[in-house]
């Protein structure tokens, strides 16, 4: 695979987490405690709007990343520092995904649930897009 379809892919991959954390806007303290965060949770049962302005933050900011890796599957710079952005992207998302190695014990010996395996597994993943890919292009 090159450089650019691994950018593609990895804005793909985060257009699809803005959208998940839009439902978890909308869908409400569930979807929180769903998505690993249950103490966003807890406070939007209190009525607080945190949690909501939080997660509204972080939706802008997948965005972002998810424009970063479009410009470079497209082969356009017109956003600034787009190799240090793509590779500063791909480690934070590889550290997170990371996770995954001690998850595999806590899933077999301690019951944890699979999809935190699963989140982890994917925030590998798309670091991986984001750091090979992005050398690729920005070679």
């Amino acid at each position: 695979m090159n450089g650019r379809s691994m950018l593609g892919l990895g804005a793909l991959a985060n257009v699809i987490i803005a959208l998940v954390h839009l439902w978890a806007i909308s869908a409400g303290p569930e979807a929180y405690v769903l998505l690993q965060a249950p103490d966003l949770g807890d406070l939007e049962r209190t009525g607080s709007h945190y949690p909501d302005f939080v997660t509204g933050i972080l939706t802008l900011f997948f965005l972002l990343f998810a424009l970063y890796a479009y410009q470079g599957w497209r082969g356009v710079s017109s956003l600034p520092y787009p190799r240090f952005v793509l590779l500063a992207v791909g480690a934070v998302y590889f550290i997170r995904g990371l996770g995954f190695l001690p998850q595999i014990y806590l899933l077999v010996v301690e019951g944890m649930p699979l999809r935190f395996l699963l989140y982890s597994l994917v925030a590998f993943l798309i670091g991986l897009l984001y750091l090979v890919g992005g050398r690729r292009v920005y070679q």
